[in-house]
């Protein structure tokens, strides 16, 4: 056999050995990234829904401990509405205005009443004070559903007629509501299903709130008629 003959194949397996070798460089940082992937604690998390998103166009809505009272809450990224109501119990309380921090809201109305909430793990959990002065926790979970919410009698001639009401329904379709005349509580209607209500032979107009939520742009919470 000659010499180059054995030259040659020398030749071949160094450049066989120098390409294994290249390639084990060029595999072996991938195999290590891949490796310290499947080992991190920290996996990639798909981004959370926001309390816009959770919440809808209705709300959330909850029972207070130590009543048979609701309380339903609607958020904006600047304002908010609270209502709670029973009106067997004389409950109703409204609550309205603007807010720093829409997972964080904190009122006090006119009567001296307040309410505290914070929102976490898809809910809204905190503290009402009524007007009699007591303390009430509560937790309120996304109302969803149609024509579920806030709904209140609006409008000049109520005003004039000293009418004050409103209801609060849930995606059971359970109710509560208040309705007073001239500041005393009556007994309160079911909320009827167009949007107005007879009362002493005159009709009133029923407003529904709601909340909608684009996420190219600002949250607005609005009446609804």
């Amino acid at each position: 056999m000659s010499s180059n003959f054995l030259n040659i194949q020398k030749s071949k397996k160094i450049k066989q050995m120098k390409s294994k070798m290249n390639l084990v460089k060029l595999v072996a940082p991938l195999f290590f990234v891949l490796i310290a992937i499947g080992c991190s604690d920290n996996p990639i998390e798909e981004p959370k829904e926001n309390v816009f998103e959770i919440q809808g166009e209705n709300g959330f809505v909850g029972t207070v401990d130590g009543t048979d009272a609701f309380i339903a809450l609607l958020v904006s990224d600047n304002e908010a509405l609270v209502y709670v109501c029973n009106g067997e119990e004389e409950i109703y309380e409204w609550f309205r205005g603007n807010i720093t921090n829409p997972e964080n809201i904190s009122f006090k109305n006119s009567y001296g009443s307040q309410v505290v909430a914070e929102f976490a793990e898809r809910s809204f959990t905190g503290n009402v004070i009524l007007s009699d002065g007591s303390a009430h926790s509560f937790t309120a979970e996304p109302n969803t559903g149609n024509e579920t919410g806030i709904f209140q009698v609006y409008g000049d001639l109520a005003i004039q007629e000293g009418i004050v009401a409103g209801w609060i329904l849930n995606e059971k379709s359970d109710e509560r509501g208040s309705f007073r005349f001239n500041s005393v509580f009556q007994a309160t209607p079911v909320k009827p299903k167009t949007t107005t209500i007879s009362f002493k032979s005159k009709s009133f107009s029923i407003q529904r709130f709601s909340v909608n939520y684009h996420p190219d742009s600002l949250t607005v919470l609005q009446v609804n008629r």
